[in-house]
């Protein structure tokens, strides 16, 4: 196997390594020490292309695969793992989009994020589960053609500045992985809260909070995945986004 870098993901290389030199580098430890949220540098990186890297050319992106991302997840990382993690969380929480959305969804979301400086969270964490995806409790019932969301997230990033986050809840905790499903919901829905950012020993620059979902409605237009149907969806894209938090440990080494 040839494990060499082509052409033009070298180029992409020298794109990241300069920006995180001359945007990351110089700002990243009076962002940690302050423990608050890089948004000037985030904006610049989607300023310059390197914000939204999974999002398909046919909706504005650049289309770019897994070792592009983790490219330029290294070397961001290299100048502030912290703020790496912000700018690399629109590639996270978009792919929920990008595998299960509908043609409508994407064209609508991922045009939005490409087109506007948008953030969008992934939230599958809860106060009493981590990586046991199934065992979430955060309730969706249905009402008619919508959901109504209640229930905690916790450890989302970026949550308290994100414009859209794509939740994963359950129609029952009782079902695990059957019940789960998935939802595009504006942070501007009423019943939705953030709390404060969660203080953390690194990482600092990255927003951490949790969210609050208090009879969220959401309208079938911004469902993702039936019950069922959000288990597999959220496997999928720890799949293809999870090798870059390898590439944030190499980058700080």
């Amino acid at each position: 196997m040839d494990f060499q870098l082509t052409d033009k993901q070298k180029e992409l290389q020298k794109r990241a390594r300069e920006f995180a030199i001359r945007e990351v580098l110089p700002v990243a430890r009076n962002y940690d020490e302050k423990n608050t949220m890089a948004m000037d540098v985030i904006k610049k990186a989607w300023e310059e292309d390197l914000l939204n890297l999974g999002i398909p050319k046919e909706y504005g992106g650049p289309g770019l695969g897994l070792v592009e991302a983790v490219i330029v997840v290294e070397e961001i990382a290299a100048a502030c793992p912290g703020i790496a993690t912000s700018i690399f969380d629109n590639n996270l929480g978009s792919e929920p989009i990008v595998l299960g959305g509908n043609k409508e969804q994407k064209e609508r979301i991922l045009t939005e994020l490409v087109n506007e400086f948008k953030l969008i969270s992934f939230a599958t964490s809860e106060p009493g589960m981590g990586s046991d995806v199934a065992g979430m409790e955060c309730r969706a019932k249905k009402d008619g053609d919508d959901y109504i969301l209640n229930g905690t997230k916790y450890w989302i990033t970026n949550a308290g500045y994100a414009d859209y986050i794509s939740v994963f809840a359950t129609v029952d905790p009782e079902k695990r992985h059957r019940g789960i499903c998935a939802f595009i919901v504006p942070t501007d829905s009423e019943g939705l809260r953030t709390g404060a950012h969660i203080p953390k020993l690194g990482q600092r620059a990255s927003n951490t909070c949790s969210v609050v979902l208090n009879d969220v409605r959401v309208p079938k237009k911004n469902v993702l995945a039936k019950p069922g149907y959000g288990f597999v969806l959220a496997m999928q894209t720890f799949a293809n986004t999870r090798p870059a938090i390898g590439a944030f440990a190499v980058g700080c080494a």
